[in-house]
């Protein structure tokens, strides 16, 4: 079984800084807590190479995709696009525990990196 390693980047979308805003602990924990979850589901495909692909994931509050991930970058039909893709759907809808709730407009659209090597 091969290693591999994913990176998230999450883009901050509200326009102003709100109570509710999250600190770099607290993201830190989201970040965690929602690359666990797509750890679970993703399976590295038979005979991968080293390969990066850039995906982005909107949610909705509750956790659920209200629309389908999106690869940026590398080619969406890539063996490793389709392997990150299938595992964002087979996770979804993520857990997302009442402490982050009311950061919905920070988490909203993350961007993940899937990588291995």
């Amino acid at each position: 079984m091969r290693c591999f390693g994913l990176t998230m980047l999450l883009l901050m979308l509200a326009s102003a800084a709100t109570a509710d805003a999250m600190t770099n602990e607290k993201r830190d924990a989201f970040f965690r807590l929602f690359r666990d979850q797509i750890v679970r589901c993703y399976t590295l495909p038979p005979g991968a190479r080293s390969a990066e692909v850039r995906v982005e994931i909107r949610l909705a509050p509750d956790g659920s995709l209200p629309q389908p991930p999106k690869v940026l970058g590398s080619p969406a039909d890539s063996e490793a696009a389709r392997a990150a893709l299938r595992a964002i759907k087979r996770c979804a809808p993520f857990h997302i525990p009442a402490a982050f709730k009311s950061s919905y407009g920070e988490w909203k659209r993350i961007q993940m990196i899937f990588g291995f090597d």
